[in-house]
Parts: C-alpha cells; structure tokens; sequence
C-alpha cells in the first residue's frame, strides 16, 4: 500500500514537472519568466539529489563545449561572463535535470497534457468564435495576469492565450502559447508522439490534435501535417499498397486545390517568399523566410563560432546576420558543427523512440522532416522539451531491449 501510495505521488510530481518543462517552452506566462525558471532549477536539483540520480560525462562535456562557444562570442562582441552561467543553466543543466528526473517517459507525459490542452483551446476557442462576449471575457481574465507576465505577449492566461488575429472569418486557436503557430509546433509533436506510441495515426487523441491544429490556421502547421499524412500513406502503409496510393493522389490533389484557393495557404506563402527574397538584408528581420536569410548569413560569416547565443552577442535587428526564429536561426548561434550534431542527436532520439516502441524506423525520417517545416518559423528547437528530445540519445546508448533500457532511463 505505501509503495502504491508512493508510486502515485512520484507519478503526480513526473506529471507537474514535465508540465513546467512545456510552460518554461514557450507558455507567456512562464517563457520568460527567469526567476521562477530559476526557482524551477532549484527545485529540479533538488529532486535530481533526492533521487540520487548520478551525472553523465556527456553533459559535462557539453556544458564545457557551449561554455567555449559563449567566450569565443563574448570575446569578440562583448558581454558579461556572468550571463554564461546563467545561459548554460537555463539552455542546459535544466533540461537535463529534468530528463534525469523524470526519464524517457517524459513525452508520454507531454502527450497526455497536451491532449488536455488541446480539448481546452477547443473549448475556448469555439465559445470565443460564437459567443463575442467570452472572447471579451478572455481578455479581462488575461489582464489580471499581464502586470506579472514578462513575455511581450501579455493576453495569455495561462490556459489560453487571447487571440484577435483572424482566418476565413474565424479567430485563430493560439492554444496557452503565444500564438497559434507556436501551438501548433507542440500539437505536430504530440501528433508524432502518439503514432510512436500507439501505432494509429487517427485514434482519439490524434483526432483532437487535429481539430485542434486545424483551428491554428498556421500555414507551417498545415504544411506539417499534410507532409506527415502523405508521407505516413505512402512509405508506412503495407497492405492494399494500391489503395494506398490512390489515397496518397487523393490527399496530394486535395493539398493542391487547398494551397491554391486558400489565402492564408498559397496566397501568402507566395506574397510572403516574394517580399522577404526581395527585402535588402538590412531590412529589419520580420518573417521566417527573411529571418532564414540572415541565418545563413550569420553561418557563412561565423561558421565555427556561431553568433546570438547570449543576447549581448545578438545583431541588430537591420544587420544582415541578425537571423530570426526557426531551427536555421539555432545553427547560426551555435555554430555549423554543433548545429549538425545538435540536429543529427535529435533525429536519433525519435529513431531511438520509435525503435523502443517497435515503431518502424521509417516513421522516424518522416517525423524529423514534419517537425522541421513546423519549426522552420518558430524559437522552440531549443527550449527545454526540445533539448530533452536532443539529449535523449546524446547521453543514452539506447537500444530496443526494454528491460535494459528500464534500468537506464525509467519505462518508456
């Protein structure tokens, strides 16, 4: 009885912490919020030592690999050596304190809070379209928190983020993050999570998912989505192979016709490419594609060094290096080496995860390549759940034996 009971509390804390894991990625509230993070670390360690978890050489090397990085960037742009200690807990110690902690089970804990979250945006978002009062009311609850919200954002409530933007004549779905696109990073994960998991791509929760995705009206999100589902029909599908691929030329024809006749699909990718290709690189960075530009800017010109990793080593927004969001934007401050590794170790990680689920390996190359055209135009690559996916298999030898990796990582 006192194991259960004990069992149970732990399986309450793995769920709370994984919870701020997901609000220190990218919920306003928390995002930027550097003394509750820095009271989360505390709190993080202090489980690590109870739990007497011991630390990986790996993380030692890594924190001294990105610690090189920041003083080769202080040293040529200047800065403050204190704000590498500060940079490498936030970017680095917590998520693998928190990985330690809770283990590999982290994403299904992830999956089921978003599940959640996406049934509540649902919620919100349909009273909000239908009821103009509730969406006045969201806003006046949002404003009772914006005096303690650092996050230029300040309309989130923690459950949902207000939202005045609008598609087809209906507000989008920002979800508790601080737009709808950024939802839509978390729902694509959760989408790629529960396949690993569960092997089916449309049960009840990836239905909701969906919904609730298709509420983002976020073109990234869409793009995602539709790669993941043609992709999934044709590669992964081994019976009724012909019945498959008409379904593939159906879906394909359909994404077509869609990406032509909806504006805030074709219209605006092609309004959005042909103004940010044109834009002289001292325009300030606004748009992902603009944004991507700079990056690759910025790795041309510091290609081993990286540049913006800490915020005093940042561009000016006019400068023709100073790169935008997105995971292009990650490699230029990091640097092309790390950049590759960092992209390389997150790809194995969801292979590593589909193996452990007896999920083909395939899924996993699908998977990496939905997740990097939705976080093309977003910061996220690098937050906490992020990172975690990331050291996952830079600190583990994972291998598809559970009992081994049960032992190592916590039950999968």
């Amino acid at each position: 009885m006192i194991k259960r009971e004990a069992s149970s509390v732990n399986h309450f804390l793995n769920y709370l912490i994984t919870y701020f894991a997901i609000a220190f990625s990218g919920i306003p509230f928390f995002d930027e919020n550097r003394v509750a993070r820095a009271v989360f670390l505390v709190v993080i360690a202090s489980i690590f030592v109870f739990r007497n978890r011991k630390i990986d050489f790996k993380i030692i090397l890594l924190i001294i690999v990105f610690m090189l990085i920041e003083v080769m960037q202080i040293s040529i742009w200047g800065g403050r050596a204190f704000t590498i200690i500060t940079s490498l807990s936030f970017l680095i110690i917590l998520p693998y304190l928190v990985h330690k902690v809770v283990g590999i089970k982290f994403l299904k804990y992830y999956l089921n809070i978003i599940y959640v979250y996406a049934i509540i945006s649902l919620f919100f978002w349909a009273a909000s379209n239908y009821i103009q009062e509730f969406h006045d009311f969201t806003y006046t609850i949002a404003a009772l928190l914006k005096p303690y919200t650092p996050h230029k954002i300040t309309e989130s409530f923690i459950l949902y983020t207000y939202e005045n933007s609008m598609e087809l004549g209906l507000y989008r779905n920002p979800g508790p993050f601080h737009e709808p696109g950024a939802f839509g990073v978390f729902l694509v994960l959760a989408i790629v999570i529960n396949y690993i998991i569960n092997k089916k791509i449309m049960d009840k929760k990836n239905i909701i998912f969906i919904i609730a995705a298709a509420t983002t009206f976020s073109t990234a999100t869409y793009i995602s989505i539709l790669v993941l589902f043609l992709s999934l029909n044709l590669f992964m599908v081994k019976k009724q192979r012909l019945v498959s691929i008409i379904l593939f030329a159906l879906l394909f024809i359909i994404s077509f016709n869609l990406y032509k006749n909806i504006d805030f699909l074709g219209a605006k990718i092609e309004e959005q490419y042909e103004e940010q290709t044109e834009a002289s690189l001292t325009t300030p960075t606004s748009g992902r594609i603009l944004g991507a530009r700079k990056a690759i800017v910025a790795i041309s010109r510091y290609p081993f060094t990286g540049k913006g990793l800490i915020a005093f080593t940042q561009s000016d927004p006019s400068e023709p290096d100073a790169a935008g969001y997105g995971w292009i934007t990650w490699v230029s401050k990091i640097g092309l080496p790390l950049g590759i590794i960092y992209i390389l170790f997150f790809y194995r990680s969801l292979k590593a995860y589909c193996q452990l689920h007896s999920t083909s390996v395939k899924f996993a190359i699908i998977a990496f390549i939905s997740l990097l055209i939705v976080l093309i135009g977003q910061k996220h690559f690098n937050t906490i759940i992020f990172f975690m996916i990331f050291l996952t298999s830079f600190i583990y030898k994972i291998l598809p034996h559970h009992r081994y990796n049960k032992a190592r990582i916590g039950n999968v």
